[in-house]
């Protein structure tokens, strides 16, 4: 499953983290137990893969929000209704 999310930046900090790798990020749920001990999300940027730690609520830098959630089924679909079309 690959989950999407757009960050937003809070302080300058945050600003120039997007300007550097993008507000689309990719959410990683096979960070596993540090994500669970230290309630972060592992996000990976969509356009250099870049990675960072942040707090899905009340981080400091970025406010996070979830834009999609795609499964490999379903892009496998989407795939093949596109190519019925043509």
């Amino acid at each position: 499953m690959k989950t999407l999310v757009k960050l937003t930046a809070k302080t300058r900090r945050g600003k120039n983290k997007i300007n550097e790798h993008g507000e689309i990020w990719e959410w990683d749920k096979t960070a596993g137990i540090r994500a669970h001990i230290t309630n972060r999300v592992f996000l990976i940027s969509e356009k250099d893969n870049d990675w960072r730690w942040i707090f899905p609520t009340n981080d400091p830098d970025f406010i996070m929000e979830v834009l999609s959630i795609h499964s490999p089924i379903s892009a496998r679909l989407d795939n093949a209704h596109r190519c019925m079309l043509v």
